[in-house]
């Protein structure tokens, strides 16, 4: 949530945790340092007023985009984008208007299913007409002319795209079973959701010239005339759970290669803590900030957004907040680095 002027929005509770109107980065540091509210999570920022109960609230409204992985609506039309990068399928053509494609014609006994779908340039997709998609690869010359512009192989190429066709559809199905459930959820909290169509959701990005996130796509969800400040970086949530009864590593057979740690603290740290760690000197000097894998001799590792950083003693360490199940971090995209500096929460 964005408050304008590419400023990250703070989530607000008043003295008895109850919802107030976000505020802005400005606002919240002057609560907290005149001592009327005290910051009550790290991840998503949230500040509690010490002095205050209830208040007028404003209308919101959360738009859905629900995905397999990562929260995103997932329409046939969609899923065949992703599952093809985006691009033609047998040319590689990008910047191009796609069409959807029958790898085995309709003519020759094809179906509509996914697995027999792909999305093609109007080019190829004229050139292929009812060919065998061998045939086609092997004496379409126009092909080879637009393969060999884009750096490509007729023999690579093909063998992508008949791997392509086998990809599963997990993701698809994850979704499908999924995302109505998880609609009818949001609805029964009272919060106002709103929903569309992918294309419809395409149509807004592009009308307004934004970039394709899972962020900025829910944003663009539904009826719209304009996004504001939305070239900021974007608090992604994972669910990472807390973890497991498990205390035996198992090999692939089912054979014990190794213990886990009894207890759940070390040092007054636990798994799934969110830690900074500053160290002075070494390899690893620096200030490391993410989520913790306590460690009996004390040496933890850290999952920072830039990868984990291996073997950090535990006095370095500061609990900046306690694990809840999720892993947090900011991502910031190319378009956001250029539109300057600021944060964002989606």
């Amino acid at each position: 949530m964005n408050t304008g002027g590419n400023r990250m929005a703070v989530f607000v509770w008043d003295k008895r945790k109850q919802p107030l109107m976000p505020c802005s980065e400005k606002r919240a540091r002057l609560l907290l340092k005149r001592g009327r509210a005290v910051v009550h999570k790290r991840y998503p920022f949230t500040i509690r007023l010490k002095d205050r109960v209830g208040g007028d609230t404003q209308p919101l409204r959360l738009k859905l985009d629900p995905g397999s992985k990562t929260t995103g609506l997932a329409m046939v039309r969609a899923y065949l984008l992703e599952k093809w990068g985006r691009a033609c399928a047998y040319c590689g053509a990008t910047e191009t208007p796609l069409e959807v494609e029958h790898v085995v014609p309709r003519s020759c006994g094809g179906s509509n299913r996914i697995s027999n779908l792909a999305l093609s340039c109007h080019n190829c997709n004229q050139a292929k007409d009812a060919l065998p998609l061998a045939d086609f690869f092997a004496t379409d010359k126009g092909l080879k002319k637009r393969l060999k512009a884009n750096g490509l192989s007729a023999d690579g190429r093909l063998e992508r795209v008949q791997r392509q066709l086998k990809q599963p559809l997990r993701d698809a199905s994850a979704v499908n079973a999924t995302r109505w459930a998880l609609f009818t959820a949001l609805k029964a909290t009272g919060l106002a959701v709103t929903v569309s169509t992918g294309g419809r959701t395409k149509y807004n990005r592009q009308r307004l010239g934004i970039p394709k996130t899972h962020a900025l796509d829910a944003a663009c969800v539904g009826p719209m005339d304009a996004l504001h400040h939305w070239q900021v970086p974007t608090l992604t949530i994972k669910a990472t759970g807390r973890g497991s009864y498990q205390r035996t590593r198992l090999t692939k057979h089912g054979f014990p290669r190794g213990y886990l740690m009894r207890q759940k603290q070390v040092h007054g740290f636990q798994t799934g803590d969110m830690v900074s760690a500053i160290v002075p000197a070494g390899r690893k000097a620096g200030t490391h900030t993410g989520r913790v894998a306590v460690r009996r001799t004390g040496r933890f590792n850290i999952q920072t957004q830039q990868g984990a950083v291996q073997g950090i003693s535990h006095t370095y360490c500061t609990v900046i907040q306690r694990g809840d199940g999720y892993g947090y971090h900011l991502t910031i995209t190319t378009h956001q680095r250029k539109g300057g500096a600021g944060q964002a929460v989606a």
